[in-house]
């Protein structure tokens, strides 16, 4: 019976686990813009559709989100009124955001070539099976990137950096291209909405990196994260360098913990961020692996918390 209720309670705080790594950062009030004119585009190397927003702002770009509603049917689909069967080379979907001034970022990375047997590795998404439609949020302080086999529903980091249209003026028309880079099929674009964040309203306070956290030392001066003893908890914040301003990733209380024990034969994963993992050691310590802003491993290993030990890996 024991056995049973700390294995139903392993399975319920992967479950809060799993549902924790979404940025909890408010957001500003913001000004919206939508076009619903549907887009199909036809199967090329070469062509491509495009759909346009005119937007009145005028004050420079503070921070700005994409949502975008679209569908790439099965490859015997030549109608976006027909989603088909069997097979969607999901690689071919390309959606590219183009500002007034003519910056240019990749949202979704497509790719023009079949690398049969298998799928190309660097588009964002490789698989062969049908999504149907989807409506997705992209938003550079997402958890989640979008790299998968088949589009899904929610909000998820674009391929490049919405980023790059910052301090910007965003008066003027805004292109998105929309590619079908396959030989077969179509894509369909249904509609996008830009979210400007009101440059006139405050953003969230900066986390006090320097304040409290675990790993507070001259090789802690630029960590992907930081950790801190709330109470009986422990707390991991992810870290934007760009805006000093971070977001909690993960949160375990002493008792969730406990729950979990320690591992015997192997580390046990309880958190992933893709380049960031956390792991409770057979030692009973903890490690969060990392990389930093410039590229250079982070790896940092502490007994609890409170912290009496801690020491780097790599930093």
């Amino acid at each position: 019976m024991k056995r049973r209720f700390c294995l139903v309670m392993m399975i319920c705080v992967t479950l809060m686990l799993a549902a924790l790594p979404f940025n909890p950062i408010p957001r500003a009030a913001a000004d919206s813009y939508t076009n619903s004119t549907f887009v199909q585009a036809e199967a090329t190397y070469q062509g491509m559709r495009s759909s346009t927003i005119n937007v009145t702002e005028t004050q420079s770009v503070v921070d700005l989100n994409i949502e975008i509603s679209f569908m790439k049917p099965a490859n015997n689909s030549t109608s976006c009124d027909n989603p088909g069967s069997g097979l969607t080379y999901n690689y071919d979907i390309g959606l590219s955001l183009i500002s007034p001034t003519g910056t240019r970022v990749s949202i979704v990375e497509g790719f023009n070539i079949d690398p049969f047997p298998g799928p190309p590795q660097h588009p964002t998404y490789y698989g062969y099976t049908p999504s149907g439609q989807v409506t997705i949020l992209f938003d550079d302080e997402a958890a989640l990137d979008s790299w998968s086999p088949v589009p899904a529903s929610g909000t998820f980091r674009p391929y490049g950096s919405l980023a790059d249209f910052d301090g910007e003026n965003p008066a003027g028309t805004w292109t998105l291209t929309v590619r079908n880079h396959g030989q077969s099929g179509v894509l369909c674009l249904f509609s996008f909405t830009l979210t400007l964040a009101d440059p006139t309203v405050p953003p969230p306070a900066p986390l006090p990196i320097s304040d409290g956290r675990i790993n507070n030392s001259d090789k802690d001066r630029i960590p992907p994260f930081v950790i801190y003893c709330d109470g009986g908890s422990t707390k991991i914040y992810g870290i934007d360098y760009h805006t000093s301003r971070g977001w909690l990733l993960v949160a375990w209380t002493q008792e969730s913990l406990d729950e979990l024990g320690i591992p015997k034969d192997a580390p046990l994963e309880l958190a992933r961020f893709e380049t960031m993992s956390f792991w409770r050691l057979t030692t009973g310590e903890f490690q969060g692996n990392g990389v930093t802003p410039d590229g250079k491993p982070y790896i940092l290993v502490w007994d609890g918390c409170p912290a009496t030990s801690m020491y780097h890996l790599a930093n």
